[in-house]
C-alpha cells in the first residue's frame, strides 16, 4: 500500500529477527523468543554515553585516535545490556528445567542452587546497570527519569537485602521495612525472593519491567541533540546485533 504507515521499531525488529539466519547452536540452553524481546531495548540505549558528564570532552575536540574510545563509551550500555539479556534468556530456560525436576532429588538440588546463584548475580548486575542509566537520565533532566527511578527502587527492594543483609531503606521512613535477608523461592513465575511477609518478587517479573521501561523509553525526547552528536560517518551496528 502506498499510504501504509512506516513500521514501528518493534515491528522492524520482529521482521529482522524472522529473517535472521538459523543459529540454533548459539541458543542452546536459551529461550530464543526471549532474546527477541530484548532487541528493541538494546537499540534504544545505543546513544547513551556511559561516562559522567564531567568526564566527557567535546566531540569537536577529538582527533581520530579518540573516535574508537568515543564509540566504546557509547556502546557500554548496549554491550552490558546484551550480556544481561542473554543471561536472562538462559535463566528462563533454567527455570523451566527446575520446575520439571522432581522435588528433593539431586537434579532439583543442583539446578536450584545454580538458578538461585545466577538469578541473584543477574539481579545485582541489572540493578547497577539500571542505577547508572537512571543517573544519566537525571543529568540531562530526561522527562522519563521518574519512571526509571521507581524501577530502580523496585529492583532495590530485592538487591539491598540480597547484597547487604538489611531491608531497603524507605525514603521518609525512619524504620526499616521488610526482611533483612531476601529468601530465595520458586513459583510458577520462576526463581524469585521473599522480601517481606507475603511479598514474593520473581526475577522474571523484574526483567519484564525492565524490558517494558526500555521499550517505552524515548532516546531523544523532543530534541535532536540531547546527547553530544557522534563523529562524522555512520556506525554499522549489524555486527553487534548479530552477536
Amino acid at each position: 500500500m502506498l499510504n501504509a504507515p512506516p513500521p514501528t521499531l518493534a515491528e522492524a525488529v520482529a521482521a529482522w529477527w524472522r529473517k535472521r539466519p538459523d543459529r540454533t547452536y548459539e541458543w542452546v540452553g536459551m529461550d530464543k523468543d526471549r532474546l527477541q524481546n530484548w532487541m528493541v531495548p538494546l537499540l534504544q540505549v545505543q546513544h547513551v554515553d556511559a561516562r559522567h558528564q564531567d568526564m566527557r570532552v567535546s566531540v569537536d575536540a577529538m582527533d581520530s585516535s579518540n573516535v574508537a574510545t568515543w564509540y566504546a563509551n557509547k556502546l557500554w550500555f548496549y554491550e552490558s545490556l546484551q550480556g544481561l539479556a542473554r543471561l536472562d534468556a538462559r535463566l528462563i530456560e533454567g527455570d523451566r528445567r527446575l520446575l520439571a525436576c522432581a522435588h528433593r532429588d539431586q537434579c532439583y538440588a543442583d539446578t536450584h542452587t545454580d538458578q538461585v546463584t545466577l538469578s541473584g548475580l543477574w539481579l545485582m548486575g541489572a540493578y547497577e546497570w539500571l542505577r547508572t542509566f537512571k543517573d544519566r537520565l537525571k543529568e540531562f533532566k530526561h522527562p522519563q527519569e521518574n519512571k526509571f527511578v521507581a524501577l530502580c527502587n523496585r529492583f532495590g527492594t530485592v538487591r539491598v537485602p540480597l547484597a547487604k543483609f538489611e531491608p531497603q531503606r524507605r525514603k521518609g521512613h525512619r524504620k526499616l521495612k521488610g526482611y533483612s535477608i531476601a529468601r530465595p523461592a520458586t513459583s510458577r513465575g520462576g526463581t524469585g525472593w521473599i522480601v517481606d511477609e507475603g511479598v514474593f518478587i520473581s526475577r522474571l517479573e523484574l526483567a519484564n519491567d525492565l524490558i517494558t521501561a526500555l521499550t517505552e523509553y524515548d532516546p531523544f525526547p523532543g530534541v535532536s541533540q540531547w546527547f553530544p552528536r557522534p563523529p562524522k560517518g555512520p556506525l554499522n551496528l549489524t555486527e553487534f546485533l548479530c552477536d
